[in-house]
């Protein structure tokens, strides 16, 4: 689950989403 997690928050943090994905992750745990 966590490499897809790091694969996942990589490609957003490209589009500089980083920060909402990370938010939404920490929110569905």
């Amino acid at each position: 689950v966590w490499e897809f997690n790091s694969e996942a928050i990589a490609f957003y943090e490209r589009q500089g989403m980083g920060s909402m994905h990370r938010t939404m992750s920490l929110g569905l745990k």
